[in-house]
This record gives C-alpha cells, structure tokens and sequence, in this order.
C-alpha cells in the first residue's frame, strides 16, 4: 500500500482541551457548555428575570428558548447552572404557560398540571 505518516502529527490533549462538539465541550468524565453557548444561556435567562421581577409577561421566542436550554443543561454537567438561572424563572414559564399557550383550550387545568408535571420530572419544581 505504501502509505506514509504525515510529518507534522500530533496528539490532540483531550484531557487539557476536551473536543468541542455541538454547543458542548466533552471531557473524559463530564460534558460543560461551550463559552460561547454558556454566555448566550445567562444573557437570556438574566433577560427574562428581568421581566419577572418587572411583572411583564415573557415572549414565545423566550418561552422555547428557557425549555430548549433546560434541555441542552440536561445533556451535560449543568445542575448548578440549572439551579442558578432556571429554577428563578420557572414561574415566568408557568404564568406564560397558563395565560398563553393553554388559554382558551379545553381541560386547561389538565394541561398546566401536565406541563408542572413535566418541570418536576426535570427537577426545577417541588412535588406538590
């Protein structure tokens, strides 16, 4: 086959650098956010506990946003993240939840305790 190395390899220092991959940097034992990811994550949430302590309702774009990063934190080592930045704003998405998206629909009641439901599973609401 003839092949040959090429002169100038080397090793990638996982251990130091960890692979960026996807919005995340995985290490050997644990997964962070990228920098980048991380900074755009707390400029949002900080923007809509702005509007929390305001008494303003937040917008759709905030609403998926706020459930998108709850996702992202759950692929990666992020709980003192989600403690730090999700859990002051669940009752933003709860209220937007309940005035929004299940206004006007039937079993609303049913709907809004669906989707707590669905905030204690990920650990963001106590059991009631």
């Amino acid at each position: 086959m003839n092949l040959h190395l090429k002169d100038n390899w080397q090793v990638f220092p996982v251990d130091a650098r960890g692979i960026d991959f996807i919005g995340f940097r995985c290490f050997h034992g644990y997964t962070l956010l990228r920098k980048r990811t991380y900074k755009r994550f707390t400029s949002g949430m900080l923007r809509i506990l702005e509007k929390q302590e305001n008494g303003q309702l937040i917008s759709y774009s905030e609403f998926c946003s706020a459930n998108s990063y709850c996702g992202w934190l759950d692929m990666c080592d992020g709980n003192r993240l989600k403690e730090k930045y999700i859990v002051p704003i669940v009752p933003s998405l709860i209220r937007y939840y309940e005035e929004v998206i299940a206004a006007g629909k039937k079993n609303k009641a049913a709907k809004i305790r669906k989707y707590k439901k669905k905030l204690e599973k990920k650990g963001l609401v106590k059991a009631a």
